[in-house]
């Protein structure tokens, strides 16, 4: 599993900081109110010391003490639960947001997702990970405003009755954030691991779960198990490792705060007694005092300690960011974001004027195209893998902006038209046609929800799946797995097409249709496509051209630059 580099944590880190700024009002509220709760605190064990030293030693008891500490012991849990409630407020608000916006970013990227992670990655990093940053909200970042202010407002309440004491307790607090990094460190490394080998659970289990009847077929079920077992061992091994270091963490911490307690205890006893060899005969802290400070001192250190505890949080929520870093870094994709609805009546135009691409800012996989498609022409864009054809594709379906030059639909400038109306035109089929868990006609009307069962069974009589849809039991109603479970590829094909038709749009963008499956078939759906796609304006990337004599032109491309256009022969 390769480690992750230190300007990927950098990276991560500062991205985790402007997610916080976005909910730092809600945060501040979290820990005024901690503050406050720990100024009660403070009261709480005065008024307690003063009432149990008046009933052990004075025989008394103090009304106004006995009232003032009920009042404190009231208001101290209204203030914690304050605290905690825009802590939880502030956590649910940053996964809700911070899920729409990586969900929209996977949506831009629309069928080119791939390129970031696949799906069960995906996946994971929506949920799993996202959710691994709530702890750091909640907790962690109000407790680290409150491990400062609580134990300095200790202190200060301290000093009057024992300088000594509070001496003490300010040499001994550093030690505890110092073991806490320590220890924290090392925990963050394990918590990246730990969500490497969970990214790589889900895909795997994903891909078992998608080719299952395939490895059944090969007799191939046992040796998939034998790697899911594998990528599950790893998981338990690297959350182990995990917990480890939290229970070490933890030990350290109760150590040390242990420790400190104890000798001041000794110190408080030694002097009460007059044992204390630089004030012999003295008590240098009378037992008001001392029983206030011991009733503080646990709480003192309970701060530093619950910021230690929570310390792992913020390791967890790094290597969540850092494992986000790859989805949240798309942001060089920029869709068409336009105003104009387009509502074409015929097939559209298509023209692009100097195009050119740099998704990543310096190579450029488009050069110089320029291309001209009359209304209701079909084209085929062809060349070898890597020749920039599927970059078009890309640019004409709006998932991103060409660096230089325009492309117009109907002498419209793309990045002018509304995204969803202008791809609700738009016939898209690609190399691996997206299905879904559910039924065959519920993934027919992906692109008309409203269409009757009627249309449907035109469709697929338009697209040669009529009879083989009829002989299955429930017919349209039968169950299809998600990336089409249970169908072969070309009934698949097929029923995709039918969907193509369904939607009855006037532009059709295809991608290397058939790319997968045995030539006779795949001849046999580009022959069909030929047919039902006459009066549309067609753009089609593939590298044969068996079944395609119906296209009216070719584009031969190569480097990213068109070499000549020309029929086919």
């Amino acid at each position: 599993m390769k480690e992750i580099s230190k300007d990927t944590e950098a990276n991560a880190e500062v991205w985790l900081k402007a997610q916080v700024k976005r909910v730092q009002g809600l945060l501040f509220i979290s820990a005024l109110a901690g503050s406050m709760a720990a100024l009660a605190m403070v009261f709480q064990c005065f008024f307690l010391a003063d009432l149990l030293v008046g009933l052990a030693l004075e025989n008394r008891f103090d009304k106004t003490s006995f009232w003032l500490l009920g009042l404190c012991l009231l208001l101290r849990p209204l203030l914690l639960a304050a605290k905690d409630g825009f802590g939880l407020r502030a956590g649910l608000y940053l996964r809700r947001r911070l899920r729409r916006e990586l969900l929209e970013k996977i949506t831009d990227a629309g069928p080119h997702r791939s390129r970031i992670a696949g799906d069960g990655v995906l996946s994971a990093m929506v949920l799993e990970q996202v959710d691994a940053m709530d702890d750091y909200i909640v907790r962690y970042l109000p407790q680290k405003i409150l491990a400062v202010v609580t134990p300095l407002v200790i202190v200060l309440a301290i000093w009057p009755h024992s300088r000594l004491v509070a001496l003490l307790l300010l040499v001994t607090a550093p030690l505890i954030p110092f073991f806490m990094v320590l220890v924290g460190n090392e925990a963050a490394r394990a918590g990246r691991k730990q969500f490497q080998a969970l990214s790589l659970l889900a895909g795997r289990i994903r891909d078992l779960l998608r080719g299952l009847p395939v490895l059944r077929q090969l007799n191939a079920v046992e040796p998939a198990r034998e790697k899911l077992s594998l990528a599950a061992e790893g998981y338990k091994k690297k959350t182990l490792s995990v917990l480890k270091l939290a229970f070490l963490s933890s030990a350290v911490l109760e150590l040390f705060a242990s420790l400190s307690i104890a000798l001041v205890a000794v110190y408080l006893g030694m002097g009460l007694l007059g044992h204390v060899p630089w004030a012999r005969g003295t008590v240098p802290v009378p037992l008001l005092s001392g029983l206030f400070i011991l009733l503080l001192i646990p709480e003192y250190y309970m701060a530093l300690r619950r910021l230690g505890a929570d310390y792992h949080a913020k390791a967890q929520a790094m290597a969540a960011a850092s494992s986000l870093l790859p989805l949240v870094k798309t942001a060089s994709l920029h869709p068409v974001s336009g105003k104009l609805e387009w509502q074409p009546e015929v097939a559209p135009s298509i023209r692009m004027e100097k195009l050119s691409w740099r998704p990543d800012g310096r190579n450029a996989v488009i050069k110089d195209v320029d291309l001209h498609i009359q209304a209701g022409q079909r084209v085929g864009l062809v060349g070898p893998s890597g020749a920039g054809k599927s970059s078009i594709l890309t640019l004409l379906l709006g998932f991103d902006r060409p660096s230089q030059g325009q492309i117009f639909v109907d002498d419209k400038p793309l990045e002018t038209l509304d995204a969803d109306t202008f791809r609700k035109k738009i016939a898209w089929l690609g190399q691996k046609p997206e299905w879904f868990s559910g039924t065959l006609g519920e993934n027919l009307r992906l692109g008309r929800p409203d269409a009757p069962d009627t249309e449907l069974l035109r469709v697929l009589g338009e697209a040669g799946a009529l009879d083989f849809v009829k002989a299955l039991p429930m017919g349209l109603n039968s169950p299809m797995g998600e990336g089409g479970l249970g169908f072969s590829g070309g009934q698949l094909q097929r029923l995709a097409l039918a969907r193509a038709i369904l939607q009855d749009a006037p532009l059709w963008i295809l991608d290397e249709p058939g790319a997968h499956l045995d030539p006779e078939t795949a001849k046999a759906v580009r022959m069909e496509l030929g047919r039902i796609s006459s009066g549309k304006t067609l753009i089609l990337a593939t590298h044969h051209l068996e079944g395609l004599d119906w296209l009216d032109f070719l584009v031969h491309m190569d480097k990213g630059s068109m070499v000549r256009t020309g029929k086919i022969l």
